[in-house]
């Protein structure tokens, strides 16, 4: 379906980690949009615009959904790192007889 004539596609990339190394998305700006900008706007305030309506558009509208299955797997990996890591440092401790009787 053709966009209206009061309507522009704007477009922006998105590093996702894939092989092509970035995801293109798009969205649609209107004529009305345009209300709060001055009569005559200079082309650094039509980036400006576009490119805060870009972020917004993304801030908005693109969700993170962390895989569960591997969110588990950290939470086990981390827990694990850190047991090892206060065991470590537990025997340097009573290495040096810092700590109490056992």
């Amino acid at each position: 379906m053709p966009l209206p004539e009061n309507a522009f596609e704007a477009q922006y990339q998105v590093e996702d980690g894939y092989v092509s190394g970035e995801r293109p998305q798009t969205f649609e700006i209107y004529a009305e949009d345009l209300e709060d900008l001055e009569d005559d706007p200079s082309d650094d305030a039509l980036r400006e615009f576009y490119d805060n309506e870009i972020s917004a558009h993304f801030e908005d509208n693109e969700k993170i959904y962390p895989s569960s299955r591997r969110e588990d797997k950290f939470i086990a990996w981390a827990k694990a790192q850190i047991a090892e890591r206060k065991a470590a440092e537990l025997d340097e401790a009573r290495e040096f007889g810092l700590t109490g009787p056992e």
